[in-house]
């Protein structure tokens, strides 16, 4: 045991680790039980932007807005539901600084990737590089990081693909999300981002990291100016997918 793993266990004497979400005492960040209740998005969904279907609906593989042709991503995953623990953890890790989180996030992101039910979908082995949503500097300020730019940094590693935050560039400082309606926030987000480096995307196909689906405008505004600068590819990768039945006093995004 070296000196550093000495000084950690010398701490978890001293004081015991919790669980970042449930602060019960755990040797995991997000302990099992937390993780026990997190909701995997499960078939039946839209094939393109991942919306869970009703099991008895007969509408088809796409939604209403990808049958539209709403959105401007390939394909968007999320790995579960914006309920329970996992809600909390990254209202956590998000508004309250808990950036230890980034570890076991950023590995459930992986972990999806890697699921021999999401290879066909996410195609592990076809990202050139990753991408995530950033921030306006302004904001970044106040809350000190990007929670984006952490989960991507983990995937990142974990799949042995280059890392390029310095892609998209968030150029308007936008309303926050929480007090708009969906069109709204369609609305808010237009024009928001532009791609500074066109040479380190174009031709290529971008894993694009947030850490909630809300309405998808975020995304598909991103992934908008990526294809304008010839990305080839865009695929579109959170944490959580919210109600489709948007509630600003339920989603706290």
């Amino acid at each position: 045991m070296n000196l550093r793993e000495l000084g950690s266990a010398a701490l978890d004497l001293v004081f015991p680790p919790k669980c970042q979400v449930c602060g019960q005492f755990s040797a995991e960040l997000f302990c099992d039980t937390c993780r026990a209740s997190v909701s995997p998005i499960q078939p039946p969904f839209c094939r393109r932007c991942g919306r869970a279907f009703d099991p008895k609906s007969a509408a088809g593989s796409l939604c209403g807005e990808c049958r539209r042709d709403a959105f401007h991503f390939d394909i968007a995953r999320a790995t579960a539901t914006h309920t329970g623990a996992l809600r909390k953890a990254i209202i956590a890790f998000k508004f309250y600084g808990r950036r230890r989180l980034q570890q076991p996030l950023g590995q459930m992101l992986t972990d999806f990737i890697n699921q021999p039910t999401s290879r066909e979908r996410m195609d592990p082995a076809g990202h050139d590089v990753v991408v995530p949503v950033p921030l306006h500097e302004a904001r970044e300020r106040v809350r000190g990081f990007n929670q984006s730019l952490l989960l991507a940094e983990r995937v990142a590693d974990d799949m042995g693909r280059p890392l390029r935050p310095d892609v998209l560039l968030r150029g308007r400082h936008t309303q926050p999300q929480i007090d708009l309606t969906p069109a709204q926030r369609r609305d808010n987000v237009r024009g928001a981002f532009a791609v500074a480096l066109p040479e380190a995307v174009a031709g290529r196909a971008v894993l694009l990291i947030d850490d909630v689906f809300t309405t998808g405008n975020t995304l598909s505004e991103c992934a908008r100016v990526l294809k304008r600068a010839g990305t080839a590819r865009v695929v579109c990768l959170t944490l959580s997918r919210s109600s489709p039945d948007w509630d600003k006093d339920r989603d706290l995004f």
